[in-house]
């Protein structure tokens, strides 16, 4: 069984959850590709070839064990399988490129690619103070990187629009480059080409977080979600 490891999910972080309760050395037991966020929006986590990276306004390094996060995904990918593509000139290409591959859309899968890319827009959000807002009000301060042509690793997962709130639909990606200097959260890419391996995962364990933050949290489902992505076309 190829199970996914979840600490919190999509709808707590865009409601304003961002105190970090499971470290990164607890993370560290349940698997070596993934992705989240850090304590208070400072940075994404990026966890390639169980080496895990902390990345802010696209400078990466190495995470500490003690780092603490509000949110994140991982799961143990193994030989899985793998495919060749080119020419992709936009997430929602690679989406379809992908689906088609796999022989089912119904199940979330662990993606790792190998890209050389065109350009890759990455997203970061300044850190947080209390009293925390949602990320509605928060994406206007958002920076964007463009790349330009890069050699770079990318790992995250497919999930199916179903699962929607518990994580977020479609291929969610973060990214280092070669020589792991810069990464983050992928917003948009454009591929020359690259090598996708993928797994699907049959079983998801969300762990919730403990902290009154959570605890007291309006979850509703009636306000609309924002995208972060929706930074692209402003």
């Amino acid at each position: 069984m190829s199970i996914l490891y979840q600490y919190s999910h999509f709808l707590a972080v865009s409601k304003g959850c961002y105190d970090g309760g499971l470290s990164i050395k607890e993370l560290k037991k349940h698997g070596n590709l993934g992705l989240g966020t850090f304590h208070a929006l400072d940075g994404e986590l990026v966890v390639i070839d169980n080496q895990f990276y902390h990345c802010a306004n696209g400078q990466t390094r190495l995470a500490e064990d003690s780092e603490l996060l509000p949110w994140a995904a991982i799961a143990n990918l193994g030989a899985g399988r793998s495919f060749t593509i080119k020419n992709i000139v936009s997430i929602e290409e690679l989406q379809s490129v992908l689906l088609a591959h796999v022989p089912t859309k119904n199940y979330p899968a662990a993606l790792r690619i190998k890209a050389h890319a065109a350009n890759i827009a990455l997203g970061s959000v300044p850190k947080q103070t209390k009293p925390y807002k949602a990320i509605s009000a928060i994406i206007e301060d958002s920076i964007l990187i463009n790349t330009g042509e890069i050699t770079a690793d990318l790992g995250g997962f497919y999930t199916p629009e179903f699962m929607f709130p518990m994580k977020a639909k479609g291929i969610h990606l973060h990214f280092v480059d070669e020589n792991r200097r810069i990464g983050g959260h992928v917003l948009e890419l454009q591929l020359i080409s690259a090598e996708i391996y993928w797994q699907q995962l049959t079983a998801i364990n969300i762990i919730f977080p403990q902290a009154d933050e959570y605890k007291n949290a309006n979850l509703s489902l009636a306000d609309n979600l924002p995208k972060f992505e929706d930074k692209l076309n402003q």
